[in-house]
């Protein structure tokens, strides 16, 4: 009997599963790192719902990905990796890791049962409202029109950049009547055809040899960012930081230095390279990951206390750089870049379950349901035979002893 099967079978375990949806907060205790995706799973396959679970750091966030991975359908599994450190976050913009953040945005959108397993500062990320970001979709089929003048305005404002020739996701080109875009999401960019304002055909094309490679009878195109803008967004941005420049503890030239050919592109309808360290101002009103998940759906929470203490530790050092660069006129004043981990889990209307090898450490934490499900860790052996006979020899006699009824046993 595998560890599944006997999941399966344990009673309390599925009670506990069974009430986690209704109830504000539960608490699994004494479930340990070998079992721990084989719970997932049944967590999953009980509730059918979307599950936003958050490990302390990346590796081990990286290390139950992969079990997933091997246990569950590709599209069940899903990350949204963010940098620790606001300096690494904004100073190195990874496509790979865009992708994957629009990824888990359109999963989550489509409400269904899987999982995202992120670290701490993804539910720190400021994101746009959900109803915008479902929004800001594109369909183009032939007979569509659009004003291409505007099209052009929205795909810069979506965060694709403007090139001669398409070549690498997220970018796009526009020659005359025709349109070339590299969605994120596509493995091949797309070619639109206008016949004046109306759309003549969509066909699939080779970015190295620009040659077509397959007519579409339609295709639904994104934005290029994890946060869509409008160009309101964009002059009330230009007012907010001119009146925090004026109000800056740095140098005057300074900001100036950092600030003006920012405003620049942003008074053009441009969206500046380093638009992280403007979302403060971009999005007046942000929101997060939680947002975006369904009501219906659940958070969960390994190790509560490594995840509190991995917070503290990284926001300590966050705000020790945001203060150096007020310093230097690089950020302004009113500057956060990231939302307060305990404001976002507080807010969230979803149940939570927390796992833990222990009560003891909680805190102040109530809990609506505590179960204490005991497993224990597999004995590395080193190809020593005697002991793995005395494991199993152990182990089945404990087996037997939990399966059978106390009264059919004679002694």
């Amino acid at each position: 009997m595998n560890i599944t099967e006997l999941i399966k079978k344990d009673k309390d375990l599925n009670n506990f599963i069974e009430k986690a949806p209704v109830e504000k907060r539960s608490l699994l205790t004494g479930l340990n790192s070998g079992a721990f995706a084989a719970v997932l799973m049944q967590m999953l396959k009980a509730w059918q719902q979307p599950l936003i679970l958050v490990e302390d750091n990346e590796e081990k966030a990286q290390t139950l990905l992969d079990e997933l991975g091997n246990l569950l359908p590709d599209d069940m599994v899903f990350s949204f990796p963010v940098d620790a450190t606001i300096a690494t976050q904004t100073a190195i913009a990874s496509p790979d890791e865009l992708s994957q953040r629009l990824q888990t945005l359109e999963f989550l959108a489509e409400k269904r049962a899987g999982i995202v397993v992120v670290t701490p500062q993804a539910l720190q990320y400021k994101l746009s409202d959900p109803r915008d970001f479902t929004k800001a979709k594109k369909v183009f089929k032939p007979e569509a029109e659009f004003d291409l003048d505007k099209l052009t305005e929205w795909f810069t404002q979506a965060g694709y950049r403007r090139e001669s020739i398409v070549a690498r996701p997220g970018e796009f080109a526009r020659r005359g009547d025709i349109l070339d875009i590299y969605p994120l999401d596509q493995e091949n960019p797309i070619r639109i055809e206008f016949f004046g304002d109306e759309v003549d055909t969509v066909k699939e094309f080779d970015a190295a040899t620009q040659r077509s490679l397959e007519e579409k009878d339609s295709i639904s195109i994104g934005p290029a960012l994890d946060r869509v803008f409008s160009p309101h967004n964009f002059q009330e941005a230009v007012a907010k930081i001119k009146q925090d420049m004026s109000e800056s503890i740095a140098e005057e030239e300074s900001v100036k230095n950092h600030f003006v050919k920012a405003i620049d592109l942003l008074e053009a309808g441009g969206l500046p390279d380093n638009y992280a360290f403007l979302i403060d101002y971009l999005l007046p009103r942000s929101f997060n990951l939680i947002d975006y998940l369904d009501k219906d759906g659940l958070l969960l929470f390994d190790d509560w206390q490594s995840i509190k203490k991995n917070v503290a530790d990284v926001d300590a050092q966050n705000e020790a750089f945001i203060s150096e660069e007020i310093k230097a006129g690089a950020m302004l004043n009113s500057q956060k870049l990231r939302h307060s981990f305990e404001r976002v889990v507080q807010k969230s209307k979803q149940a939570q379950i927390l796992f833990s090898l222990f009560q003891k450490g909680m805190g102040r934490l109530k809990f609506d349901q505590i179960l204490n499900f005991t497993t224990r860790e597999v004995q590395q052996f080193f190809s020593q035979m005697h002991l793995i006979k005395s494991e199993l020899t152990r182990l089945s006699c404990k087996l037997i002893q939990n399966l059978v009824p106390r009264k059919s046993l004679k002694i």
